[in-house]
This record gives structure tokens, C-alpha cells and sequence, in this order.
């Protein structure tokens, strides 16, 4: 394998630290992966960089060592998530010089869309991608290629998310203090929404949701066309931490109980059952040995409910949504989640999805979801890089000044 070709790709969650060392040419394939606990950082925020850096450095060495290039690999691909990251809609716009679209015509509408973008993004803030959505003619038609086409005004319609730009630079420093270059920066929704994507599902509406532990990332897509991606601060650790003050108990016994007997939904068989907590080696905060069943399977699906409420509040701002619903990451894999989000969406078909890509079969699990589809993000834009051989992105003058 050549090494020109083998790079890092990165996912720092809240709970794990997931990394994949790939081949990207001539065809994807995972050389080397770890995956261990992460340090330093709680709900999708870092409070203690150093810790950050050194747990992730450690999965780094990990999967360099099973690739068998260890200190070898210089470039790396990042997964960007948590309340840091953000999100907006833009419009450009430009008149057609003459009866019909021409590439000229396409160009001035892409520029107008850029230079707003620009403008509406703050100081303390930076572009992380932006992603084309399509044009249209007198803002009825939508079309992905309108050359040729009549028309009097050609709009440009594109979605940008952005991130503060200290979370970036303390993101960057990690690879570069391991002598890693940044070369991709993703938003983790698109990474999770890519690698559980198939080709039966490619024009229709399509909400993705990666349940995470510190935050759930979403993205939607309708027509097959993305309309909207976002981070909201609710996870796992939350359903953990709700336990854990509900019950009385250890935050670290409150984790555990929820992997063994959690469901989403509260079970009226479960009323008078109990967890004997003695059976757990538990520390309880007071002097009671069991814990009640349905009570913990009430307090897990209020904080669920809340989580695809505000989802649902956000993806229905502009009109309702009905479609496939598409759970993955860890917490995805809970009993019942399924239908208690069915409950929310009402219109929707809900299911879990995991990981559908060949090169990765011994990682469809739903938690290597965002990893997964960030090697098949990264090779698809090293290859458009390579045809377009263009001026580099805003992102990437953004990596290169922090560098010099």
C-alpha cells in the first residue's frame, strides 16, 4: 500500500474515541482501528485539553500499531460535533443574462451564495462545509442542472455549518500535536447519515439521528437533497445522569444499570419490579438495597421523548415531515427506542440503521456509524480535489494559517 495514501480518520465523542486507519486508493479499506474511552471532554465540550489530547493520542498509537505504521501516518480527518457547531440556510442570486441558463449564469448565482455566506458568518466563527442543495428557476422550479433551461431569475440554494473557532483550534491541536496534518473536517450528522445511506433511500425524505453520548447530531434530507443539519445537547450521559439522581445511585452504577435493563419505553408489567442492586455491588446514597424497574423505565423515556421532541421542533419549523427515520449511535440500540420515536414522529417510519458500507463489515455496529462514513466522506473529496485541482476551500486556507 502506497503511503501516500493512508491517512487517520477521527471520531473524539464524549464516551469513546473511535479511529480508523485507511487506504483510500484503489479502493477503501481499514488497515488498522481502535476504539477506547475518552478523557477530558463531557457532553461534546472539552474541560481539560490535556486529557483530551492524551487519550486520543493513545488510540492513535493503537491503530498506527495494527496498520503497522506506527508514527508513519500524517494525515488526518476530523468529525466535528457539539454545541459548537451550528447551521443556516443560504440563498445567492443572480439574473439571467439572456433567454436561457447558461454556466456563466450558474457561476454568478454560486458566487452571490458564497459572498452572503461570508457576510453572515460572525467574527468568532468558521465554515466547516458548505453543502450545494440545488437551483431555482423564479423560485419555483428546483433543479440540480438548469442549463439550458427559461427562466428570469436563477437562485443558488446552499446549507452551511459553521463551528466556533476556538472548539476548531482545540480540535486541531490534537492531531498536530501527534505530527498529524488536518486534511478533511466533516460535520459528524453528514458522517452518520453516509454511512447508513442506501441506494433505495436516495430520493426521499430522510431524518438521521446519531444518538450520541454527550450530544445527538440529525440530519435531513428531503427529495434525497439535505435541508438541515443540527447538534442538540442531549445523549446518552444525560439518560445515565437522570438515572443516577432519579435512583439514587453512582453515576458509574446508574451506566450500568441502564445497559443491562433500561428500555425506552415504561412497561406496566415492570410496576412492582424490582433491581437488587446487591447483585451490582451498587453504592447507594442511602439505605435501600433495591430500586424500582418502572420507575428507572419512566425516567429514561421522559429524557428520550425530550430529546425527539426538539428534534422534531426543529426538522417541522417550516413544514411537517413524513418519511424514514433513521436511529443510530450508541445509545440507538436501546430497547424500544424505535417506537417511542415513532410516537414522536408520527408520520414516519422509524428503524435502526447501522453501518451498510462494505469496507467496514466488521464495524456495522450503530456506534461506528459517524467513523465509518467519515473515511467515505474523506475519499470522496480527496477524489473531487484531485479532478477540480482548484484553489483551496475556506476551511482549508483556515488549517493552513493556523499552521503558519
Amino acid at each position: 500500500m502506497a503511503q501516500s495514501n493512508i491517512s487517520a480518520v477521527i471520531d473524539i465523542g464524549s464516551a469513546e474515541t473511535k479511529v480508523f486507519i485507511v487506504d483510500l486508493e484503489p479502493q477503501l479499506k481499514i488497515v488498522g482501528a481502535f476504539s477506547a474511552k475518552t478523557e477530558g471532554m463531557r457532553r461534546g465540550e472539552i474541560f481539560n485539553l490535556g486529557a483530551l489530547k492524551e487519550s486520543v493520542h493513545g488510540v492513535i498509537r493503537q491503530a498506527e500499531l495494527q496498520a503497522g505504521s506506527a508514527g508513519e501516518i500524517r494525515r488526518a480527518c476530523l468529525a466535528v460535533s457539539g454545541t459548537a457547531v451550528g447551521g443556516f440556510a443560504v440563498q445567492g442570486v443572480t439574473s439571467v443574462k439572456s433567454r436561457s441558463v447558461s454556466a456563466q449564469d450558474e457561476r454568478a448565482a454560486e458566487k452571490d451564495a458564497l459572498d452572503v455566506c461570508l457576510h453572515r458568518v460572525p467574527e468568532n466563527r468558521r465554515i466547516v462545509r458548505r453543502i450545494f442543495r440545488g437551483f431555482r428557476l423564479d423560485r419555483e422550479r428546483e433543479i440540480i442542472d438548469p442549463r439550458g433551461l427559461s427562466g428570469n431569475e436563477l437562485f443558488y440554494d446552499m446549507w452551511v455549518v459553521d463551528a466556533e473557532e476556538s472548539h476548531l483550534l482545540e480540535l486541531y491541536q490534537i492531531p498536530n500535536r501527534y505530527g498529524m496534518e488536518i486534511d478533511g473536517l466533516f460535520p459528524a450528522s453528514l458522517a452518520a447519515a453516509e454511512s447508513v445511506r442506501s441506494f433505495s433511500e436516495m430520493d426521499k425524505n430522510r431524518l438521521v439521528i446519531d444518538i450520541g453520548a454527550g450530544t445527538s447530531d440529525f440530519a435531513l434530507f428531503r427529495d434525497g437533497r439535505l435541508a438541515l443539519t443540527g447538534v442538540i445537547p442531549v445523549g446518552g450521559e444525560h439518560v445515565t445522569s437522570d438515572i443516577s439522581h432519579g435512583l439514587q445511585i453512582r453515576q458509574e452504577d446508574a451506566e450500568r444499570l441502564k445497559l443491562r435493563y433500561a428500555k425506552a419505553i415504561a412497561c406496566d408489567e415492570d410496576v412492582l419490579a424490582e433491581i437488587d442492586l446487591d447483585t451490582f455491588e451498587c453504592e447507594m446514597k442511602d439505605f435501600s438495597t433495591h430500586v424500582s424497574r418502572y420507575k428507572m423505565e419512566l425516567i429514561v423515556q421522559c429524557r428520550l421523548e425530550e430529546l425527539f421532541g426538539l428534534i422534531r421542533k426543529k426538522v417541522e419549523a417550516d413544514e411537517p415531515f413524513s418519511g424514514v427515520v433513521q436511529l443510530t449511535g450508541g445509545t440507538s440500540q436501546m430497547l424500544g427506542i424505535c417506537e417511542l420515536a415513532g410516537r414522536i414522529f408520527r408520520s414516519a417510519e422509524v428503524r435502526a440503521a447501522t453501518p451498510n458500507q462494505g469496507f467496514a463489515r466488521n464495524y456495522a455496529d450503530p456506534k461506528y456509524a459517524t467513523v465509518v462514513g467519515l473515511a467515505v466522506l474523506y475519499r470522496d473529496e480527496l477524489r473531487a480535489r484531485r479532478k477540480s485541482a482548484g484553489p483551496a476551500g475556506g476551511l482549508r486556507r483556515f488549517l493552513k494559517k493556523i499552521i503558519s
